[in-house]
């Protein structure tokens, strides 16, 4: 036994964080989150049914490697149609249980995970070699041995079939026909008084066998004397438990990197689906071929990916140094060296540049000059971050510590422009203004002042980096308006001239003084008022409301500035009276009370003197009626002309301008009889009496 118990030093130290991972998952099922039970899983193949099983609970798996396993299958499908019998064989007539010791020695010689198994299932102690106690076996000889057992017996049987088989986690069965459905059933030899253990099943035919996936193609990182291959392996966590990978050069033959094949052991959650190993090359700069391919829990090799291939370069021994920087008008003059014994490495070298510590370096100069020894930059940033980049004969890189240079900056900021602000009702001021556009802007200070003429005081305690300030005031201030100023600061801490300034109105909670209506006159179809208007600083508007003698609400019929003092209303009924108010609209959108009202009914607007005679001319074949007069009444503004047809009623027909004495009526029918008068209105309103009435038949 002592001989098994030396295999556990074989074991690599990624399969132990492997295991180290699952002991977690036995927690839970210690706590009783699942009822002990078998799984089972099957693989068609070749003709031939695999089988694989275990338990999973460390009580359960002691239990059966004592009391075994019994094998059943139940055909239940043939060509397509169910029995009506299913036919039950027992693959198993005794219970199964791990081979005894004696059967392991051999096997062990040759298969590490063999004698992994039968230490776990056999070993007095199950401990690792002392070759091996290192940190994170230490974390695993915290775990129960029960646990130990149980997980490095599992992941042995896992990695290899023979240990599977002798610790009775395995079948074959070869008596399969095609068409034909089976059920496998792997029972507990467990009395039940002991523990219930439930029965595993799973349900397969030889139509289920489906080719290997090939796994994708392996990201390789070449560097020196070493390659890190990655792929993602969850794609294929449904058939594959491990993979092996093989190394080749050019021309040369494929051969296996490891004994043992690799398993993943991934502590970062994100990275948990990817497949990562590193390789150690046997040379630089020579060119290797690798591929990989997948292993089933029952030992099968799947086809392998396509090759990837790299070579490893020397790493650079020597990095370039930047030793000095100034800063002179409109130019940088770095100085820089580099160890010249090893300059049998470098292709080439760079000048990078960045304008600050957090952003991407981007190429300034190539091929700079080792012999001069220094760099001139014309075009320097206010704030200038160096590197030098070695580049290797093979496209390897290596680069030179960040060197900082500021130029000497005495040009202030542009001063901003546009600034804005908002005072709410609860005496907070919002202020905004244009961002500046200098690369080397630090911030903003604003300053702050009651009277626009007076001193301001800054209001920040820092620079603002952002173009929006927040002010907080007392709103019963007596000034109505607060002033504000903007300066830009870079990051030489030159400060721009102050920007103008921008008045902010405070609040505005008291109402304007009311209009005084002092006079209303009644014209002749019209009312004119006249009033002095409110003494408020701040009145913006003045409503003209109007209420009739038959209208139940004051109606707003004009809207005029703050200084107007007088209006004429033209549209009035001569039959109706009228009182008007006024009311005052400050800035704010605050109101005054209404203005004291005032009444009056419009004069009656007289009549002017008739048309007189009205002669017309009628054409039958269109047909149409022509009317014509003599006016000269001075200040006609223009013609109404009105008809009836028949019996109806006269009404406006239509009307024309004041210069022109003739109409043309072409909307007649044959038969009727028109009647027709003209009347005129005047420019101030007034109207005349209408014209004498003539009648027209149209034939």
């Amino acid at each position: 036994m002592n001989k098994l118990k030396g295999k556990l030093s074989f074991i690599p130290i990624a399969c132990l964080v492997f295991i180290m991972a699952s002991l977690s998952a036995l927690d839970t099922k210690a706590q009783g989150n699942e009822d002990d039970a078998i799984k089972v899983i099957a693989l068609p193949y070749e003709g031939q049914i695999l089988l694989r099983w275990a338990p999973n609970s460390p009580a359960a798996w002691q239990l059966l490697n004592k009391y075994g396993y019994r094998l059943e299958r139940v055909t239940m499908m043939r060509n397509g149609k169910a029995l009506k019998q299913p036919e039950t064989m027992v693959l198993w007539e005794t219970p199964h249980t791990p081979a005894p010791v004696a059967e392991w020695e051999e096997l062990a010689d040759k298969d590490n995970f063999a004698g992994v198994a039968a230490q776990a299932i056999y070993g007095e102690t199950f401990e690792l070699s002392d070759n091996y106690r290192s940190d994170m076996v230490s974390v695993i000889n915290k775990s129960r041995e029960l646990e130990q057992r149980f997980s490095f017996a599992l992941f042995s049987a896992d990695m290899s079939v023979e240990a599977a088989e002798k610790s009775a986690l395995y079948y074959k069965d070869t008596h399969v026909k095609a068409g034909e459905r089976y059920l496998y059933r792997v029972h507990s030899a467990v009395p039940e008084e002991n523990l219930p253990i439930a029965t595993g099943i799973v349900y397969t035919g030889l139509d289920e066998e489906i080719p290997l996936p090939t796994p994708q193609t392996p990201t390789a990182e070449f560097s020196d004397f070493m390659v890190s291959l990655e792929w993602d392996r969850e794609i294929y966590s449904g058939t594959y438990t491990a993979f092996e990978i093989q190394r080749a050069t050019v021309g040369g033959e494929f051969k296996d990197i490891s004994e043992i094949p690799f398993v993943s052991a991934s502590s970062d959650p994100s990275k948990a689906h990817l497949m990562h190993v590193i390789d150690s090359l046997p040379q630089n700069n020579v060119e290797y071929r690798y591929r990989i391919r997948g292993v089933t829990p029952f030992g099968q090799k799947g086809p392998f990916s396509d090759e990837v291939t790299g070579i490893g370069r020397d790493k650079l021994i020597a990095r370039p140094a930047i030793v000095s920087g100034n800063a002179l008008k409109d130019m940088v003059v770095l100085k820089w060296e580099f160890d010249e014994r090893y300059l049998y490495q470098i292709e080439k070298f760079q000048l990078l540049r960045a304008e600050n510590d957090k952003t991407a370096f981007t190429l300034l100069k190539d091929n700079l000059d080792l012999e001069k020894g220094s760099i001139i930059d014309d075009h320097p940033l206010p704030t200038n971050y160096y590197q030098i980049k070695a580049i290797g004969k093979y496209t390897q890189e290596v680069f030179s510590m960040p060197y900082m240079v500021l130029l000497i900056d005495s040009i202030p900021p542009s001063i901003p422009q546009g600034i804005t602000g908002k005072m709410d009702t609860t005496g907070l001021v919002t202020l905004n203004w244009k961002p500046n556009t200098e690369k080397d802007l630090y911030g903003y200070r604003v300053f702050r002042s009651n009277f626009e003429q007076q001193e301001y005081v800054q209001v920040t305690n820092a620079a603002l980096k952002d173009t929006v300030f927040y002010d907080t005031l007392a709103r019963n201030n007596l000034t109505p308006k607060i002033y504000y100023k903007v300066v830009a600061v870079d990051t030489h801490y030159n400060p721009s001239e102050y920007s103008e300034s921008a008045a902010v109105k405070r609040p505005d909670f008291t109402p304007p003084v009311s209009a005084v209506l002092t006079a209303i006159r009644p014209g002749e179809g019209d009312i004119t008022l006249t009033w002095v208007p409110g003494s408020s600083a701040d009145s913006k508007d003045q409503l003209i409301y109007r209420q009739s003698n038959t209208e139940a609400r004051w109606a707003l019929v004009q809207v005029l500035t703050a200084q107007d003092t007088t209006w004429q209303d033209l549209g009035v009924d001569q039959e109706l009276t009228y009182q008007y108010t006024i009311i005052t609209v400050d800035e704010s959108g605050l109101e005054s009370p209404p203005a004291q009202p005032l009444s009056a009914s419009p004069l009656p607007r007289k009549v002017q003197r008739g048309i007189g005679k009205l002669f017309y001319t009628q054409k039958e074949e269109e047909p149409s009626i022509t009317l014509g007069w003599e006016y000269d009444q001075p200040g006609v503004e223009r013609f109404i002309i009105y008809r009836s047809v028949g019996e109806a009623p006269i009404t406006p027909l239509g009307s024309i301008n004041s210069d022109q004495q003739k109409y043309t009526d072409q909307e007649l029918k044959k038969g009727e009889v028109y009647r027709y008068q003209v009347g005129a209105v005047f420019t101030d309103g007034s109207s005349s009496a209408l014209s004498e009435e003539v009648l027209v038949k149209v034939n």
